[in-house]
Order: structure tokens, then C-alpha cells, then sequence
């Protein structure tokens, strides 16, 4: 929402400077110059109510332009401009009135020496209200109207990652792929091999982006986030929930990965609970075994939607941490995965993150956002 921030920034400006000149007009009109600084009680009292009153009314319209954020779901929504315009309307209204009213007084004497200075200020008071309410009349439509953007961001390491697995099969042959001790020694390892023989498929393992993005996100992730397929119609074992077996004995393998805890997403595993996010055990993945656990149709976007409420969910509610801790992996899995990913980390400050699948391999960060639709005509 930082386009909105900066967007608003005038009117801002307009906002502050409105209700400025109000507080000074307010304070020369009613008490003068010479009065308010003698420090007498009464007029000491009146300049603060004046001045405190201003700067609340000044915070209360600044905050108007922020992002409203939800607090059941953490998204971020278009703030609803229409009552700051009502209120520079009525501004506008009072400054008009009272620069009239200064006017009069000064053409029938009635007034103190400076007047005319208080008159002066409430007709800027009208002049700059009612171009702000002006404006933001008429660009209520535009700031309703709103697209979505993706905004390529530095990357940064977060605590938990969300990744959807693809097939991965078995690794190549170590006799011409030497295993890593090391989760970047196996990274660098893999893509070695690829750069020496890119045409050769036996040498690639589709299992290296998911590793790179769990090693991008080292030392800071404590929870890698796994979302599995379930078997597709008509292609039993076919699903990528049977290969969660080679996943955890590959993780398994690297020393910097023992403090990570590895979850899975599961389908029904609680009676009259959709999904369910549970703490990965190899016994649920014995070779030779069929796995009886439930995972996701990446081809239903209502469940995979739904599945990324949940993870969500407990990672907000259970585990305690704020959005701006998680990441959605989108290297792996379908087109339609990426969608529901987009639609997770939408107005949030969840970030989703590509691995690029060759040189020169960087991580790329995005923020998906709303943002305003430019001017038509």
C-alpha cells in the first residue's frame, strides 16, 4: 500500500496545512496575539483546547489514508476516503463562514486590531479544504478502482516457508553427480552437473530448486511448510504426497537442517476439519507402503485456497508470528498453485519467492498488493 502513501501525499499536505491555518485563525480570532502569549489561565487553557483539538483532528485525518488491515485475516484493504472529504467539506463550510463573519466586523468596527489577519487565515482555510475535498471527490473512483500489482522486492530470509511439492523422483547417479556434505555443497553439486550437460536429463534433479529455497531462507527458517499433491485421477501414485519419503530422507542428510521442523499439509485427517497442518513422520512414508494420508488437488483452487487459510491460520494464531515471517515458495508445484499463492500472500506481508531454475540462480521476492488504477481520459 506504499503506492497509496505516496499517491495521498498531497492531500496530506492540503490536510495539515488547512488545519494549521485553523488553529492559528482560531487562537488570533477569539483570544489575539497579545493575550495568548501572557500566559493568563483563561487564555492559556483556550490557545491548548484550540492547538490540542487541531492535532487531534490532524492525526485522525493522517490516519485516514492508511491501509485498513483486517485482524481476523491480516490483509491490508483500500482505506474509504469518502468521510475526509465530508470532513473538508465541513471545514471549508466554517472557514468561509467565520472569513465572512471577520469581514463584517471589520467593516463595521466591531473587531480587535488583528482581524483582519483572522479572516485572512479562514478564507486559506476555505481555499485549501475546499480543493482537498474537491479532489478527493473526484478521485474517489480511481482509488475505489484497483488492480493488482506485483512489486519485486530484495530478498530476505524468513522463518517459515511454504513450499509445494513437485515430483522430485530419485537423485542422480552420485558417481556422476558427487553428493554435497553440505546443502549448498549438494546445491552447487547439482547445478554443476546441469551446466555441463543441460540436455542431459539424468543429471538434473527436480528436487534442486526446492533446496535452494530452503537454503536461501538459512540460517533464519525453523519451519519448512510442506503442501503435497494428492494422486491425479486416472494416475495412481502419481500424487507428490508419495514422495514426502525421499523429501524427509534428503533433508535429513545436512546438519544445518536438524533444527528445522518439517510440516506437511493434510486433507480430512480430522473428522469435520478440511485441512489440517501436522508435524511430518517418516512412518507415514515407509517404501513399500501406500501412504493413507490425504493431500490437496493442485488442480482445485477452492482447496488449495482454503488449505493456505488454514497454514496461515497457525502460523498467526498457534505458532505466534506475524506475517511478515512467512514466505510462499512458488518455484514448484502448478500454474495453479502460484494462484493461490498470489492469493494468500495478497495485502499481506507475506512475500512469494522463485528460485530461477538456471544461472545465475537468484531468489526473487515479490509483494502483491492492490494498487490504484491509473487516471482514464
Amino acid at each position: 500500500m506504499t503506492h497509496l502513501w505516496k499517491e495521498t501525499r498531497l492531500w496530506r499536505v492540503g490536510a495539515t496545512l488547512a488545519l494549521g491555518l485553523h488553529i492559528v485563525g482560531d487562537v488570533v480570532l477569539h483570544d489575539g496575539v497579545e493575550p495568548a502569549l501572557s500566559l493568563q489561565p483563561p487564555h492559556v487553557v483556550s490557545v491548548l483546547l484550540s492547538v490540542s483539538l487541531g492535532l487531534a483532528l490532524t492525526w485522525w485525518v493522517l490516519r485516514q489514508f492508511e491501509p485498513v488491515v483486517s485482524k481476523r485475516s491480516g490483509r491490508r484493504h483500500p482505506p474509504n476516503l469518502a468521510p475526509v472529504a465530508v470532513f473538508f467539506a465541513g471545514v471549508s463550510v466554517i472557514g468561509l463562514a467565520t472569513a465572512l463573519f471577520g469581514l463584517i466586523e471589520i467593516l463595521e468596527g466591531k473587531n480587535h486590531p488583528l482581524g483582519w489577519v483572522a479572516s485572512a487565515l479562514y478564507a486559506l482555510v476555505f481555499i485549501v479544504s475546499s480543493t482537498t475535498a474537491a479532489r478527493l471527490y473526484r478521485k474517489r473512483t480511481p482509488i475505489l478502482n484497483v488492480r493488482g500489482t506485483v512489486a519485486e522486492k530484495t530478498f530476505k530470509p524468513r522463518k517459515a516457508l511454504v513450499c509445494f511439492l513437485s515430483l522430485i523422483g530419485p537423485r542422480p547417479d552420485e558417481a556422476q553427480v558427487p553428493a554435497g556434505e553440505t546443502l549448498n555443497a549438494e546445491i552447487d553439486s547439482l547445478r554443476a552437473a546441469k551446466m555441463r550437460e543441460p540436455n542431459n536429463r539424468n543429471l538434473q534433479w527436480p528436487a534442486e530448486p526446492l533446496l535452494a529455497a530452503i537454503a536461501a531462507n538459512l540460517p533464519c527458517i525453523e519451519r519448512l511448510i510442506v503442501v503435497p499433491s494428492c494422486d491425479p485421477k486416472g494416475a495412481p501414485g502419481r500424487g507428490t504426497i508419495n514422495q514426502m519419503q525421499t523429501l524427509l530422507t534428503t533433508l535429513k542428510r545436512f546438519d544445518e537442517l536438524n533444527k528445522v521442523t518439517v510440516m506437511v499439509l493434510v486433507k480430512d485427517y480430522h473428522e469435520g476439519i478440511p485441512f489440517t497442518l501436522l508435524r511430518a513422520d517418516p512412518q507415514d512414508y515407509q517404501p513399500g507402503r501406500p501412504v493413507t494420508l490425504r493431500a490437496i488437488d493442485f488442480e482445485d483452487v477452492e482447496d488449495l485456497t482454503a488449505g493456505m487459510e488454514e497454514v496461515l491460520r497457525v502460523v498467526r494464531e498457534e505458532w505466534g508470528w506475524a506475517d511478515s515471517e512467512l514466505s510462499i515458495d512458488i518455484t514448484g508445484g502448478q500454474k495453479v498453485t502460484t494462484v493461490a499463492a498470489a492469493v494468500a500472500s495478497f495485502n499481506r506481508d507475506i512475500r512469494a519467492q522463485y528460485m530461477q531454475t538456471l544461472d545465475p540462480w537468484k531468489m526473487l521476492s515479490y509483494d502483491i498488493e492492490l494498487a490504484e488504477n491509473p487516471p482514464v481520459g
